[in-house]
C-alpha cells in the first residue's frame, strides 16, 4: 500500500452519491455466485443520516399479450428474491487513509428451472421482460422526507450450459460433412427439368445444439447440373463465362445466412407468436476464394447419339463462421418459449430461381460457471475464450432488458448488426422504484 493517502484515494472510483454499487461485468448461470461491493463515502453517509444499507438480488418476469382488442397483462412473476444487510451505522468505518468503505457481498444464483435467461422483447402491445438485478437500498429515519435511496445494477443471466460443446467444435479441424454434422438438404429442378440444383447446409453437432459463446463454423455446399449438351460445345465454353445454372452473386444479392427467432408467449388464456429475422452473414463475390469452386464433365452419351453428350456439374463450397452470442439461448417455460431456425439463401439467375434451405438449431450458453466479460464486448482474457463476447443484447434480439438507446438489431436486408454494449450502468434513484422494462434515466 502506498504511503501517500492522497495517492491511495485517487485510485478509488469517483463516487457522486453517498454510496455506489460495483459488480464486475459478468455472465451468470444458475449455480454461480454474484460477487460485488457497496462503496460507502464518508462523511456523506453520515451527513445524510443513513442508518443501514441492504442489498437484494431479484429476478422478475413481466409480460403482456393481446388477443384481438383485449390486452392481457398478468402480474409480474417473481423468479428470485433474496436480501441481506451489509452495513449499519456505527458498525464499520473506512481505513484511516481513505474516506471510502468497501463492503463486499455475495449472492448464490440457485440451480432452479425457474431461472430463465435475461430477455427483453417487445412488439406493439406484446412484450416479455426477464430481468435480474442487484439493488442496494440506503435506509434513513422515516421522519426524513427523503426516505430511502436506491441504486440498481442489472445482471446478464443465461441457462447453465455444456462447455464441452465449445471443445468439440474447436476440435473439428477440416470441415467435412459426416455423422457429427446436422444436414439440411434441398434439391430442385430448374427450367422444367432441364437443369438441376442441390443445396446443403451443415451445422456442427448432429443434434443441432450449438454454444452461443464462440464462433460457429457452417458448411454450405451447392451443386448444379446443366442441360445435356455436346462435348464439343462444352469444350468451346469460355473459361471466364458462367455456366448456367451458376450462382448469381451481386452487390445487392449476396449469399445470405439468416436466423429466425420465434417467441411464443402465453398469458391467462391468450397467446401470441412473433418471428424476428436477423442477418448473421453475407457472402459477396469478393469473399469467394477460388478453391470454393470446381466443375467436372459428366458423360451422358446415349444409344443413338451421333456424338459425345454430357453435362457440366458445378460445385461450390463455403465455410463461413457466424456468431450467435447476441441472442438468448433456446429455452422453454410455462409462460414463454424461444426457438431458432438458421437459413441460407443462394441467388440464381432468373425470376423465382433463388434457393433457400433452413435447419432448426438449439442455442446453448456453453458455460457452467460465472464468466467475466469485458465492458467493451470482448472476452475478458484469452483464457476465458469460452465466454460470450457479447451477452447484453438489443431488445429486438431478445436479450438484456433496458438496452441502451440505439442498441437495436438491423433488419435482415441491411448490413449485419454492429456489436452492442455489454454493461449496464447502475441506476441511481431517490425514493422511487424502476420498472424493469424502462430505459435507464
Amino acid at each position: 500500500m502506498t504511503s501517500n493517502p492522497a495517492a491511495a484515494s485517487s485510485l478509488l472510483p469517483r463516487i457522486l452519491h453517498p454510496f455506489s454499487l460495483v459488480i464486475p461485468p459478468t455472465t451468470y448461470c444458475p449455480g454461480s455466485d454474484v460477487h460485488g461491493e457497496v462503496l460507502l463515502e464518508f462523511p456523506k453517509i453520515q451527513d445524510e443520516q443513513i442508518d443501514e444499507v441492504v442489498v437484494e438480488l431479484r429476478g422478475t418476469l413481466k409480460m403482456a399479450t393481446s388477443d384481438s382488442s383485449d390486452r392481457v397483462s398478468p402480474q409480474p412473476q417473481a423468479l428470485l428474491g433474496v436480501k441481506t444487510s451489509v452495513w449499519k451505522r456505527g458498525s464499520t468505518y473506512p481505513p484511516s487513509d481513505s474516506h471510502i468503505l468497501r463492503v463486499p457481498f455475495r449472492f448464490h444464483l440457485p440451480s432452479d428451472p425457474r431461472i430463465l435467461p435475461s430477455v427483453h422483447w417487445t412488439e406493439w402491445h406484446d412484450f416479455v421482460s426477464i430481468v435480474y438485478y442487484v439493488e442496494a437500498t440506503a435506509l434513513r429515519p422515516t421522519t426524513l422526507f427523503g426516505s430511502e435511496k436506491k441504486i440498481r445494477e442489472q445482471l446478464v443471466v443465461v441457462p447453465r450450459g455444456d462447455p464441452s460443446l465449445c471443445t468439440s467444435i474447436r476440435s473439428l479441424g477440416n470441415l467435412e460433412g459426416g455423422p457429427m454434422w446436422k444436414t439440411a438438404h434441398k434439391e430442385q429442378q430448374m427450367r422444367r427439368g432441364i437443369s438441376f440444383w442441390t443445396l446443403q447446409l451443415l451445422v456442427p453437432n448432429e443434434h443441432g445444439i450449438l454454444p452461443h459463446c464462440i464462433d460457429i463454423p457452417l458448411l454450405i455446399r451447392i451443386k448444379t447440373t446443366t442441360a445435356r449438351l455436346p462435348r464439343v460445345k462444352a469444350d468451346r465454353h469460355l473459361q471466364d463465362k458462367p455456366i448456367f445454372p451458376a450462382i448469381a452473386i451481386a452487390a445487392n444479392t449476396p449469399i445470405s445466412i439468416t436466423i429466425r427467432q420465434n417467441f411464443a408467449v402465453r398469458a391467462i388464456g391468450a397467446s401470441c407468436d412473433l418471428t424476428n429475422k436477423f442477418t448473421l452473414a453475407c457472402i459477396k463475390e469478393q469473399d469467394l476464394p477460388r478453391s470454393s469452386y470446381h466443375k467436372h464433365w459428366e458423360d451422358d452419351t446415349r444409344r443413338g447419339d451421333a456424338r459425345e453428350m454430357g453435362r457440366w456439374v458445378q460445385h461450390w463450397t463455403f465455410e463461413p463462421k457466424v456468431k450467435f452470442n447476441r441472442f438468448p439461448p433456446t429455452f422453454s417455460s410455462e409462460f414463454v418459449d424461444c426457438a431458432y431456425t438458421v437459413s441460407v439463401q443462394v441467388p440464381f439467375p432468373g425470376v423465382g430461381n433463388n434457393v433457400k434451405v433452413s435447419i432448426p438449431i438449439t442455442l446453448d450458453s456453453g458455460i457452467d460457471r460465472a464468466t467475466p466479460r469485458r465492458s467493451g464486448g470482448g472476452p475478458a482474457a484469452s483464457a476465458l475464450e469460452d465466454a460470450p463476447t457479447q451477452t447484453s443484447f438489443g431488445a429486438e434480439a431478445g436479450v438484456g432488458a433496458d438496452p441502451s438507446p440505439g442498441g437495436t438489431e438491423i433488419p435482415c436486408d441491411e448490413q449485419p448488426p454492429s456489436r452492442l454494449p455489454t454493461y449496464f450502468e447502475a441506476v441511481y434513484s431517490d425514493n422511487r422504484e424502476r420498472d424493469g422494462s424502462a430505459r435507464p434515466g
